[in-house]
Order: structure tokens, then sequence, then C-alpha cells
């Protein structure tokens, strides 16, 4: 990708390369800026070695992290989809790599469930343990 941390800088002038390395323990090829985002598409610069499908965090605070997934590599930009709260995410947010392709554990005690697209139950239902009789 042509376009590097370098031009982080250019959309973040507050920032340095300490700040992002000790703020995200991570290379900086690896940590990219949202610039902008549109039905739910958010379009970052950075990230220089992200691969398609894989799932990426966007850091809206310290407690809010929303997930996406890349879809598109161009030169210089990176286009992925909000899997969570899109609403949160909004230009010159720092987004990040989790270094792991999108996947939904499978199995029985889904069977019945309403997930999202994260694999997270979002339906109130309680699962009840079955308890031991003696």
């Amino acid at each position: 990708m042509e376009k590097s941390i370098r031009d982080i800088f250019l959309v973040r002038e507050d920032l340095n390369l300490n700040t992002i390395v000790s703020n995200f323990g991570v290379d900086p090829r690896d940590v990219g800026i949202v610039v902008a985002i549109n039905d739910g598409i958010v379009y970052i610069i950075g990230l220089e070695n992200v691969t398609y499908g894989e799932v990426v965090t966007i850091h809206v605070d310290s407690l809010v992290k929303e997930k996406a997934l890349v879809l598109n590599l161009d030169i210089g930009l990176v286009s992925a989809v909000v899997l969570t709260n899109e609403a949160n995410v909004r230009p010159g947010l720092f987004v990040t790599r989790d270094y792991t392709p999108m996947s939904i554990p499978a199995g029985e005690y889904q069977m019945g469930r309403v997930l999202n697209p994260l694999g997270n139950f979002i339906d109130d239902i309680q699962v009840k343990k079955e308890r031991d009789q003696e």
C-alpha cells in the first residue's frame, strides 16, 4: 500500500509514532485511522499488513470498541463493514488489526438462539444449566 503511518499524521496532527506504539502495543503498520464512514462501510488509511476477511477493532474510547470486517483492499485505502454499532464510528478514530479471520463458533448451545454477526446472543433467553442429581 502506498499510504502508511505517515499519512495518519495528515488526519491527526496531534500524534507521534511513539504515542501510537505505546497506546496499542502493535507494529505501526498495523494501525490505521478512519477517514470516512458511509452506510455502515468504514474507510481506513494505514493498516498496511491487513488481509481480506480479517476482523479489525475500531477504538471509540477506552471502553468502547467496535468491530469491522475487511472487505476491500485498495492502494492506500481499506474498506470494512461495521459489524457492531456504527453510530459510534466517526472519522479520526484509531483502527487496529485483530490478526484473526472472521469466524463464528457453532454448537448445540446455539440452537434456537438469535445471534449477531459476531456470534453473540442478542435474545433474552437465559440458559438453564442442568443440575446434577444424586
